[in-house]
């Protein structure tokens, strides 16, 4: 797999998790206290509530995903690579 589509992946599924997140808070499907949360911080902000779960998902799953299987860090980071990056010639 080419380091751009790992590196997009890695960007992508995070986003798709905090999504859910976001998704399972407004139909009611996480615990009440979550819930009250999102829904006192109205429209606008809950999209920014949702940027933060993704900035928090991301930042716990790229923490620890060294400690997890390569199935699982394929999952929940979508791909168990880490990109490289070539410096930019002039």
């Amino acid at each position: 797999m080419s380091d751009l589509i790992t590196a997009w992946l890695r960007t992508v599924v995070p986003g798709l998790w905090a999504s859910l997140l976001g998704v399972l808070v407004a139909h009611g499907l996480l615990p009440a206290s979550l819930v009250d949360q999102a829904t006192a911080l109205g429209g606008t902000l809950t999209v920014a509530a949702i940027g933060l779960a993704l900035a928090v998902w991301k930042y716990v799953w790229s923490t620890v995903e060294h400690h997890l299987p390569p199935w699982l860090t394929a999952i929940l980071l979508g791909s168990n690579k880490t990109p490289t990056y070539s410096k930019a010639t002039s």
